[in-house]
């Protein structure tokens, strides 16, 4: 293990008394080989509680040697945005067992698809996960509809699908996701082709204690009308609509009726 050990070790992300790295940031010199992945992974230690591999050039392969890893059993967050690793990655990541700590799991820009949502709603030991991003993945709603067949993400706090192309139907199955009323607090669903369907369909969300809801960049249109109608309009703090080809005349209706909702 020699140098790479040693560079792991001088991380300076917040060390245990026994001079492991609780918190772990991997650069994408570390992980140019498969070799060096399975390197990395033999470095952590049963402290390790944040664990960043973003922007890695990890692949599905280095995956698979991630959901081998018992060294997981304590993490309480883990990023693997910008790697690329596709469905087949997320084949491997839904049969890692030792995610029961995970509260925090970033996947954007991992080209994971439909298929991989579906991969992900494999794994049985995400039920602690409070917040999950998944923006920039080519998800379409047949991976929103897997994702609402889920049985365990009933603790998540803030969940972000931004920037795919979930439609209107992504929100209708966004909406029969009875698990996520109880605690979803933040939902990001910006930059993903919504139209006046989608907001008639969030309309019927019964949502507990959300505060914060992004449906910036879409195509709402004349479907802010629907605003009227959603359950959660007391609790709301913010609804952002920005670049929703909404009439001026309405932005300023709705502002006045409703000091949640920003235009910009």
């Amino acid at each position: 293990m020699g140098g790479l050990q040693n560079k792991l070790c001088c991380v300076d992300n917040g060390s245990s008394e026994d001079g492991y790295n609780s918190n772990l940031k991997v650069t994408t010199s570390d992980l140019k080989y498969s070799k060096s992945g399975k390197t990395i992974l033999n470095s952590l230690s049963e402290e390790q509680k944040v664990l960043n591999l973003s922007s890695s050039n990890f692949s599905s392969e280095e995956i698979r040697y991630l959901s081998d890893c018992k060294m997981l059993k304590n993490l309480t967050e883990l990023n693997l945005s910008g790697n690329m690793f596709g469905s087949e990655g997320m084949l491997h990541f839904g049969q890692c067992d030792y995610l029961h700590n995970l509260k925090s799991l970033y996947l954007s820009n991992n080209k994971i698809e439909d298929l991989g949502v579906k991969h992900l709603t494999d794994c049985k030991f995400l039920n602690s996960l409070e917040r999950l991003e998944l923006q920039s993945n080519e998800i379409h709603p047949k991976g929103v509809r897997y994702f609402s067949e889920c049985e365990f993400f009933t603790n998540l706090v803030y969940l972000d699908f931004s920037d795919n192309s979930i439609w209107s139907l992504g929100i209708k199955y966004l909406a029969d996701c009875n698990f996520l009323n109880s605690n979803l607090q933040e939902l990001r669903i910006n930059k993903n082709n919504i139209d006046s369907d989608g907001i008639r369909h969030l309309a019927n969300c019964e949502f507990e204690h959300i505060s914060v809801i992004d449906l910036s960049d879409n195509k709402i249109g004349d479907g802010i009308k629907h605003v009227d109608k959603c359950k959660f309009n007391e609790k709301i703090k913010v609804m952002k609509l920005q670049n929703n080809n909404i009439n001026i005349d309405d932005q300023k209706v709705f502002m006045r009726k409703f000091e949640f909702i920003t235009f910009s």
